[in-house]
């Protein structure tokens, strides 16, 4: 499961996952998690926001906006994930020191430069598609000094689900 959170003013939601000497250094992603026996891709979806995060959110903020997106880990490990995506108006993030060191909200413009994996980026690419995000570096400084400023209005949803076939970079992520 993967959630990407963003606030009012649509900057998005990264933690900061620490370094492991000799696996890897500190990387920036946005909230993902497994899902426990018996529940849902949503219920996961809700736990882990809790437990990474501290946001309490319902399941009528999340839309999911993907299913079935393939990481393959390595030669031996697949992972299928979820793609969800959530609006909240409580930016007062409290993360769990045991799985992150730090968090940030950044613009759409400053995501892709700030993930390290792969996979990340891929389902980047669908979260943007999905909100309509201009995440071109004019749109940021626009959007910063005020003279643009995306509304929810103008973000098209989509009813349908996309599918991402495979991302072929040999993660380690989950």
């Amino acid at each position: 499961m993967e959630c990407w959170i963003t606030d009012p003013r649509q900057d998005v939601l990264l933690l900061q996952v620490p370094a492991r000497p000799g696996k890897h250094e500190a990387f920036w992603q946005p909230i993902t998690g497994g899902i426990e026996n018996g529940k849902t891709s949503l219920q996961a979806a809700l736990r882990v926001i809790r437990e990474e995060t501290g946001l309490e959110l319902t399941d009528t903020q999340l839309t999911e906006i993907a299913t079935d997106l393939t990481v393959v880990s390595s030669p031996r490990l697949t992972i299928s994930k979820t793609l969800y995506t959530a609006s909240t108006p409580d930016t007062t993030v409290t993360i769990n020191p045991h799985e992150h060191q730090n968090h940030q909200w950044l613009p759409p413009a400053r995501v892709t430069e700030a993930l390290f994996w792969d996979s990340n980026r891929g389902a980047w690419k669908l979260v943007r598609k999905h909100h309509g995000y201009d995440d071109s570096p004019e749109h940021d400084e626009q959007r910063q000094h005020g003279s643009t400023r995306p509304s929810a209005a103008d973000s098209p949803r989509s009813s349908t689900t996309e599918r991402l076939a495979r991302v072929d970079r040999h993660d380690t992520q989950q």
